[in-house]
């Protein structure tokens, strides 16, 4: 399979499918794993919630999201799974700052 990404990781440099012939990365692609776990199981306790918090669900599903993007990206070396993590990851990044700072203004200056 031909690699069209921009980036090299060591594991892709020293190797790129060695396990397998059908995943890249394989150590890159596993480790993502542990975002989509704990943002299933993030996601899944932000439900059970009597008013789910609609930033807490957006966010654990967004782990999800960017855990299977990276799987793409370190699985396959292309370029648009590069570009679709970079993306994901960005966004999931200023979601949180919007929230984080929203919830904090909030408290900074209180209503009249």
């Amino acid at each position: 399979m031909e690699r069209t990404s921009n980036i090299e990781w060591c594991e892709s440099v020293t190797h790129a499918y060695r396990h397998t012939g059908s995943v890249a990365e394989l150590a890159n692609t596993v480790s993502n794993l542990i975002f989509v776990v704990l943002g299933a199981a993030g996601l899944f306790r932000a439900l059970r919630l009597t008013r789910p918090l609609p930033a807490l669900v957006f966010t654990e599903a967004m782990l999800i999201v960017v855990g299977l993007g990276s799987m793409w990206f370190h699985a396959t070396r292309s370029y648009n799974g590069e570009i679709f993590g970079a993306w994901l990851h960005g966004r999931l990044q200023c979601s949180g700052a919007h929230i984080s700072h929203s919830k904090f203004m909030k408290h900074d200056h209180p209503a009249h």
